[in-house]
């Protein structure tokens, strides 16, 4: 799937030849974002930075999604969309994108915060999980890739390293 839909973006005319920047979910380890990393880099044949968020000196690649990320990318998204920001482009690429809008729009509003209780009332403590499988819908990719490209798209426009190399490439950066 993802593969597919970067060749479709690499085919495209206004797309095709743009530096693409990629934050890849690293909700169960690094292991896996770095696998689909090797697959962006090796086959895509498109210029692309997998970017690196790991918190530690190791400077794996990928996001971490656990639930301190969820709620922040969570109330990120909901601030974007109450400010009325936040809209589908007219000209989106896929293979479906009628069946891809309804499906993201209902993990959006499955998308929930689930408080869980304690095993002991007295001295444990409540945890919260935040996504849209334990309200029916069973996915909540497309939502979580929305919101991780939103927080980490934001914060990534205001680096003045990237700032200054995207003025070197020809981008603009307003």
């Amino acid at each position: 799937m993802i593969l597919g839909h970067l060749a479709a973006i690499a085919k495209h005319p206004r797309y095709g030849k743009a530096h693409k920047f990629s934050f890849i979910e690293a909700n169960m380890s690094y292991i896996g974002a770095d696998l689909v990393a090797t697959w962006c880099r090796r086959m895509c044949n498109q210029p692309m930075t997998v970017e690196s968020r790991d918190p530690t000196p190791r400077g794996r690649v990928g996001v971490w999604t656990g639930p301190y990320e969820k709620e922040t990318y969570a109330w990120t998204l909901r601030d974007i969309v109450e400010s009325e920001c936040l809209c589908f482009a007219a000209e989106m690429i896929g293979s479906n994108i009628e069946r891809d809008k309804a499906e993201l729009i209902g993990q959006l509003r499955r998308f929930n915060m689930e408080r869980m209780e304690p095993k002991d009332l007295v001295f444990g403590k409540w945890k919260y999980t935040y996504g849209a499988k334990s309200a029916g819908g069973g996915k909540d990719d497309l939502a979580m890739a929305l919101m991780i490209a939103v927080y980490w798209g934001a914060l990534k426009r205001e680096d003045p390293q990237f700032l200054m190399w995207a003025r070197q490439m020809g981008y603009r950066t307003c």
